[in-house]
């Protein structure tokens, strides 16, 4: 054998080596491989079972809690049914009852006191039909005070607030009182009589106190303010169930019956066909003036009709006015 083909031969022999070498170290690096795999998929074993744990854990605890709220919730009702069966059982213990006669002559403590019936309590002691006759005595003396009074009471058929309308419709107040700038402002009301801040002497005489007006119980007292050149007022009584008007009283100041008579005899004449709507101008100045020009000191009313009528003089408030009063005949026993 020649050189040459001992060389083929050796690089032959080179190769396989090489070839045996390096498909031993591809195996090694697969089983190397392998063995990695194996190791990550050994700890992913060991998350997967350490959450499986967890929400084992936690299911568990899951189940206690729901366990422990459904004892709470079944302790809770078992104590409502307990309460609820004490108190059924408290209300049919019912005491029996006891008899006033049986214990005639003894003193009865507050506990038996609480047994007998009204009757028998009443028996027992006095003092509470006494209390009760009291009571009703009290309600029944009110009754007839105030609400009996007013059966007999009568009005003008209107209340004040319609009065004051028809006051501006008037043919007087168009031809007279608009001139004077007559206009009736805020009304007050109150169930207690009127008061009169000062009282005052004419010519040596006491004059009439003009906020005392009917001297009935459980009328409603009103007062005007009046906005107008000359000093004027307008006071009265209303029911107090429909505030229908009981008494008109129409003051005019003192002074201006001499110094103005014309504006006092047209405001007399104006509330006057108000009330009476059927009257003219020239009746009702002719009524007014004859009431004023007749007025001699006198308290007594004189009929129109069915309503009664009068002319006094006094007080309100610090001056002396001449008043014309109003109300219906059955109101002074006329």
């Amino acid at each position: 054998m020649d050189n040459k083909e001992n060389d083929n031969i050796n690089i032959d022999q080179n190769k396989s080596v090489e070839d045996v070498v390096s498909n031993m170290v591809d195996e090694a690096n697969e089983e190397l491989d392998m063995f990695k795999e194996i190791v990550v998929d050994s700890e992913s074993l060991k998350d997967v079972e350490a959450e499986l744990n967890m929400d084992q854990d936690v299911s568990v605890s899951d189940e206690e809690a729901e366990d422990e709220v459904g004892e709470e919730e079944i302790n809770k009702a078992m104590e409502v049914v307990s309460t609820s069966k004490r108190k059924r059982d408290k209300a049919k213990e019912k005491k029996a009852r006891l008899y006033a006669e049986d214990f005639k002559g003894k003193k009865v403590d507050d506990e038996t006191f609480s047994r007998f019936s009204f009757v028998d309590k009443c028996k027992k002691d006095p003092v509470i039909p006494v209390c009760i006759v009291l009571i009703l005595a009290l309600i029944i003396g009110a009754v007839l005070y105030y609400i009996v009074p007013m059966l007999g009471m009568k009005t003008f058929g209107f209340t004040f607030g319609q009065f004051t309308d028809r006051i501006y419709t008037t043919s007087m107040y168009d031809d007279a009182m608009r001139t004077w700038n007559y206009e009736i402002k805020d009304t007050r009301y109150q169930l207690t009589p009127l008061v009169s801040s000062s009282s005052s002497e004419a010519d040596g005489e006491k004059l009439l106190d003009l906020s005392k007006m009917l001297d009935k119980p459980g009328v409603k007292y009103f007062d005007s303010d009046i906005s107008s050149t000359y000093d004027s007022d307008l006071l009265g009584c209303v029911s107090p169930m429909d505030d229908q008007l009981i008494y008109l009283r129409a003051l005019s100041k003192f002074d201006d019956v001499a110094e103005t008579p014309h504006y006092v005899t047209y405001y007399y004449a104006t509330v006057l066909q108000t009330v009476f709507p059927a009257l003219s101008n020239e009746n009702a100045v002719d009524v007014a003036t004859e009431m004023l020009s007749g007025y001699n000191g006198s308290k007594e009313y004189k009929l129109m009709g069915d309503v009664a009528c009068r002319i006094v003089m006094g007080t309100y408030n610090g001056t002396n006015y001449v008043a014309m009063d109003l109300t219906p005949r059955e109101n002074v026993g006329l």
